[in-house]
């Protein structure tokens, strides 16, 4: 019976994809000595990532997820593309860690800029209005920090960002509700040019 199933799974998988598994799970028994943002641990990733298969996104998902989760640093858009591309999937459980490894990288200073210059708030916004609250928690915690810098926040106000943002401070979950508090609490820091603007995204809508 083992052998059965293994042979429903193996021809789903490309030589090419069937060897960036073999080389992650190698790359992550020595996660601690791995840069997983360059080389080949992030072409294995990047393969995951592109790959038709959901279980496969689902992993490169959660590695990503992972790696972000200790160990934070500028990265280029190498790295963040592939999480971007992430955000886009219909599938929860891909959607709610690559908005988590993303919140993650946007602690970082020159992150947050980048993020925002590669598109990263429209998938936000998507996702921020998702049915699932892990999904809403997460990206209503990367837009908080994105909001930290001064260069994004009216950028963030010109997006369609506040009446999701506005709609979660009054969330049933605490955590949601935080959250979308803190991003507001963020863009009010930027004085009155981003409440401006907003007034005129709202009049124009």
């Amino acid at each position: 019976m083992g052998r059965s199933r293994d042979s429903l799974y193996e021809p789903v998988l490309a030589d090419s994809e069937r060897e960036a598994v073999a080389d992650l799970l190698q790359f992550l028994e020595n996660r601690g000595e791995t840069d997983f943002f360059s080389g080949e641990p992030l072409r294995a990733l990047s393969t995951l990532v592109f790959s038709e298969n959901i279980d496969l996104q689902r992993s490169a998902s959660l590695t990503f997820a992972e790696i972000t989760e200790r160990d934070v640093r500028e990265v280029d858009r190498d790295t963040l593309e592939p999480i971007l591309f992430l955000l886009q999937s219909s599938d929860v459980e891909v959607q709610r860690a690559a908005s988590a490894a993303l919140g993650n990288l946007a602690v970082n200073t020159e992150n947050k800029v980048l993020i925002v210059q590669l598109g990263g708030l429209t998938p936000l916004i998507r996702q921020m209005l998702s049915p699932n609250v892990e999904v809403q928690c997460n990206a209503v915690g990367c837009i908080t920090n994105l909001a930290t810098h001064e260069e994004n926040k009216a950028k963030i106000a010109r997006s369609g960002a506040l009446g999701p943002l506005t709609r979660l401070a009054k969330s049933r979950d605490m955590r949601v509700q935080r959250n979308a508090t803190g991003a507001l609490l963020n863009m009010t820091h930027s004085g009155t040019l981003v409440f401006k603007m907003a007034a005129q995204c709202d009049t124009q809508n």
